[in-house]
């Protein structure tokens, strides 16, 4: 058993890291699309400051959009409810949240609204491992372990800070600390942060 949660953690690892890496180049190329490719980095404090107003209100629009007419159930949209899925729930969280969650909160972020990436990459990681729990048939008692490893993965992806990603997954998700914890969100946190950054070595090589 133990050692069966120790792949999963690392599959859970690296589906994450891809999808974090997916994610943040998703925010830089609405981010450039609006900012950078119109040449309007040098007049936002200038003759274009009102854009600094339109685009995020326009994102927010588009968001409160899709959240009304694609996303009709509500439901496990939110931080709190992956917390609470683990703490009082199966442990599940939708695995089409991960999408949803990517694509709302990068044009808000990309568009220049007021959101920081952290609880999306933790909803994101949670949906992703909980679809792969489910996959592998994962156990109700298992099952909260391993969107922990889909958190850690992710925060560490996203912000290249493994030992954040592991002490927040065990500290405001889990609430352990026991070794059969502990290790597989270590392996899953690893993988998170090492991917991304060996292939933006790679990238930055040719």
């Amino acid at each position: 058993a133990e050692s069966s949660l120790l792949l999963l953690a690392v599959v859970v690892g690296v589906v994450t890291a891809f999808a974090a890496v997916a994610f943040h180049e998703l925010i830089n190329f609405i981010r450039e699309s609006l900012y950078g490719t119109l040449g309007l980095r040098g007049h936002l404090y200038g003759a274009g400051i009102g854009l600094l107003i339109v685009f995020p209100a326009v994102g927010g629009l588009v968001v409160g959009l899709i959240s009304t007419l694609l996303i009709r159930d509500q439901r496990g949209r939110g931080m709190i409810d992956v917390l609470e899925s683990v703490s009082r729930s199966t442990g599940r969280v939708k695995p089409d949240t991960a999408i949803e969650k990517a694509v709302t909160a990068a044009i808000t972020i990309g568009t220049g609204g007021s959101a920081g990436a952290e609880g999306p990459i933790v909803q994101i990681g949670a949906a992703i491992s909980s679809g792969i729990g489910s996959i592998f048939r994962v156990s109700r008692q298992q099952m909260p372990i391993v969107i922990g490893c889909g958190a850690a993965a992710g925060i560490s992806a996203i912000f290249n800070a493994p030992i954040g990603g592991v002490f927040f997954t065990l500290e405001v998700i889990l609430f352990d600390f026991s070794l059969r914890t502990f290790t597989p969100v270590v392996v899953a946190a690893v993988i998170g942060t090492s991917l991304p950054h060996r292939r933006a070595d790679q990238q930055a090589r040719r």
